[in-house]
């Protein structure tokens, strides 16, 4: 016999004692369970049916499920609070086994994964026992539970910036029994919460369309400074955590302004910067200081309507704005004196007055004002020149008066000529006064119409028991012309 013949024998042999290995191992795999397999989690590697029934039989009595919970200790169920019972009538691990093929024992040996078989069936769980249980767990009712809480938005450092939402552990409790249910049928040892999904979460997540959109809206106008000239008085600059106050999103997420807390805004800055009507300040030209009563029309007010809607469209213009606040009425500084240094000063006391310009006297004249004991007298006050007039007609009860230099300063009480005088300050106005008005020699208000304007101070007291100052050079006197009766003027 020669050498290759041989060869061929022994390969032939030992490919029959193979497939005799082969044959026998199959065999056996017909009654036992292929290597790397389980059934309901437990190792049932070569193990026969009955032997494999046992071992649930034994496994089914020690088992318990591990709750992996968040905020609360792990908690446990056992598999007699779950009123579990091993019941193998139903021949689950005989199906098993039939529906194994003997011959496919290499490719479990080599596959390198596990078999995973399950026997739903023959485990039978207590649901309403289970349900008990669940509603007494700490996860459930717990002091320590944490709610979910959703993404938000909120101001911080000059901008608005996403609050992340919360994942908390309070449970959906129909969603963590049905999960519990499940993990006993498979004999699972754990049952981690969050991973199950059973935790109620958030709604709205950060990265929301709608609330990234409102975010993009209130930024694009919180990057808008606004900043309010005040003259010689500096400049004010609206603050970030203000401006903030004044910008909101509804329930859906859209953009719109707070008009109640701009509203609220202007009235402050209306404290702060208003001084229409309020007492002022004066030294006076007989060098004492009087404080011109409250209740005049002079100073700056803020314009809140108007001012309310050009703050919106400087927002909404997306750019830097620096300028004044819009006023109803406005003075010639925004610090004391607020009146500046050209106005007209009335002294209603000594029935004298002296025109300022630039802080230089340029007149002074004796006047006749409101007749007293008719309830005329002329009010105090610090008001403004509210337009000037020449030749107009004072029209009053069954009168009417013409005159060359009318500037009145509230409402129908003003100064102008009274040409019909013949004289001039003393006490003519305690009994035979005007309306109110502020009664000239010719000259002297035409001296004063020239220097006057809309907005002109004029200011208004009474200081008595003071020297008079020296007097600037008095105009040249004009020849009076007394009207009959000497009619005077309105005044409101």
């Amino acid at each position: 016999m020669s050498t290759g013949t041989k060869i061929w024998i022994a390969i032939g042999f030992l490919v029959l004692v193979l497939l005799g290995v082969y044959i026998g191992v199959s065999v056996y795999y017909n009654s036992h369970f292929f290597p790397n397999s389980t059934i309901n989690g437990l190792d049932s590697s070569g193990e026969e049916v009955e032997a494999m029934k046992e071992k649930l039989a034994e496994e089914a009595m020690k088992y318990t499920l591990t709750l992996v919970e968040e905020d609360t200790d792990n908690e446990v169920i056992t598999a007699a609070e779950a009123g579990m019972r091993l019941d193998l009538s139903h021949g689950e691990v005989e199906n098993l086994m039939e529906a194994q093929n003997g011959f496919g024992w290499i490719g479990a040996m080599l596959g390198g994964g596990t078999i995973e078989y399950q026997c739903g069936k023959s485990f039978q769980i207590d649901e309403e026992r289970v349900r008990e249980k669940v509603s007494a767990l700490d996860a459930v009712i717990g002091r320590d539970v944490t709610e979910s809480r959703d993404a938000s938005y909120e101001y911080q450092d000059g901008q608005f910036v996403v609050i992340p939402e919360v994942y908390g552990t309070e449970v959906d409790k129909d969603a963590l029994t049905e999960a519990i249910l499940e993990a006993l049928r498979k004999l699972q040892p754990n049952l981690n919460l969050r991973e199950a999904g059973v935790y109620l979460g958030p709604e709205l997540k950060s990265g929301d369309k709608k609330l990234q959109k409102l975010l993009k809206a209130l930024n694009k106008r919180m990057a808008v400074t606004i900043t309010y000239d005040l003259g010689d008085a500096g400049e004010e600059m609206v603050r970030k955590s203000e401006q903030a106050k004044w910008l909101k999103g509804d329930e859906n997420f859209k953009f719109h302004y707070d008009d109640a807390a701009i509203k609220s805004f202007l009235v402050s800055m209306g404290r702060a910067h208003n001084t229409f009507g309020l007492a002022m300040p004066l030294k006076t030209s007989y060098g004492k200081k009087v404080k011109i009563p409250k209740g005049g029309n002079y100073g700056w007010w803020i314009n809140y309507d108007a001012e309310f809607e050009q703050l919106k469209k400087d927002l909404e213009g997306g750019k830097d704005v620096k300028r004044e606040f819009i006023y109803r009425s406005t003075a010639a500084s925004h610090e004391q004196p607020y009146y500046g240094e050209s106005y007209v000063e009335v002294n209603l006391a000594k029935q004298h007055l002296f025109l300022y310009v630039d802080g230089e006297r340029v007149l002074d004249s004796d006047f006749v004002s409101g007749n007293v004991s008719r309830g005329n007298g002329t009010p105090e006050g610090a008001y403004a020149i509210t337009y000037k007039e020449q030749d107009a007609t004072l029209v009053g009860e069954n009168y009417s008066s013409a005159v060359s230099y009318w500037m009145p300063f509230n409402g129908n009480v003003g100064l102008h000529d009274a040409k019909w005088r013949s004289a001039f300050g003393g006490e003519i106005y305690k009994t035979s006064g005007s309306h109110g008005c502020i009664n000239l020699p010719p000259a002297v208000a035409e001296k004063i119409f020239g220097y006057v304007e809309k907005g002109f101070p004029v200011l208004v007291y009474s200081l008595d028991g003071v020297e008079e100052p020296e007097p600037v050079e008095e105009p040249e006197p004009a020849e009076a012309e007394a009207a009959p009766d000497e009619p005077q003027e309105p005044a409101e």
